[in-house]
């Protein structure tokens, strides 16, 4: 239920920080909620999976996927097919709306498929849309420390010659909402109890695709693959280490 006196004190944040929060309180609350709002699977969302018997190795995950983040799924999905990494993606498929019906916070994600692959993970990878339009960032945010230097160096790295940065969100004053410090974040919810989660802005993802219409992510740039193998190097040096 929407609660009005929360709706009024966040037009009190600034525009931008008053926004995001109002679509937040928009939004369902759990799986439960999304259900009792007669949202139906494979009619108004969709879940997907693949290459679960790599799953303990490591776990990539949109969670907004398709029309409720858009891009973050494609990234997902390119990323998996190098090193047949085991993924899970949950899919907007309203024609309207997508992120106020269908967006459950990451603290608060308890859809039944993901909460039986979390046990099974070392550690979750997250892949996000921010909404900011702060330049082509890409905010590395998640409580495994050590994944999230290597997630650093590697896309700096590859992504650098087109434009697209990574930050660290622990330590950016613009990305503190976004830095997946809970330990309730599904994005820490392996067994290591720590993950990496990405979240990109507006620029940094229409640097990977013609637009981030339907259609424009079916028309991918070089530059994904590029982003999937940065990512995908770091992975093989993660999952290597004892």
């Amino acid at each position: 239920m929407i609660n009005l006196c929360e709706i009024s004190r966040a037009h009190f944040l600034g525009s931008e920080k008053g926004y995001a929060a109002i679509r937040e309180l928009m939004a369902p609350r759990n799986y439960s909620e999304l259900l009792e709002a007669r949202l139906r699977p494979n009619r108004d969302f969709r879940i997907g999976t693949g290459n679960l018997e790599n799953v303990a190795r490591c776990l990539l995950v949109a969670p907004h996927g398709r029309a409720i983040e858009p891009g973050t799924t494609d990234i997902v999905l390119e990323v998996a097919r190098l090193s047949r990494w085991a993924y899970y993606h949950f899919d907007g498929r309203l024609r309207r709306r997508n992120w106020e019906k269908l967006h459950i916070a990451s603290t608060r994600f308890n859809e039944p498929t993901l909460l039986r692959l979390l046990p099974q993970t070392q550690f979750v990878l997250s892949f996000h849309g921010e909404g900011s339009k702060r330049g082509r960032t890409i905010y590395v945010g998640g409580l495994y420390d050590e994944g999230r230097r290597a997630l650093l160096e590697s896309l700096n790295a590859g992504l650098a010659d087109l434009g697209v940065r990574a930050l660290d969100a622990l330590a950016s004053r613009h990305a503190e909402e976004i830095a997946g410090r809970s330990p309730d974040n599904i994005t820490n919810c392996g067994r290591l109890g720590a993950g990496v989660q990405l979240e990109f802005s507006l620029g940094a993802r229409l640097a990977f695709f013609e637009s981030l219409t339907r259609a424009g992510r079916r028309q991918p740039r070089a530059a994904l693959g590029v982003l999937a193998r940065s990512i995908d190097r770091a992975l093989g040096e993660l999952t290597r280490r004892p």
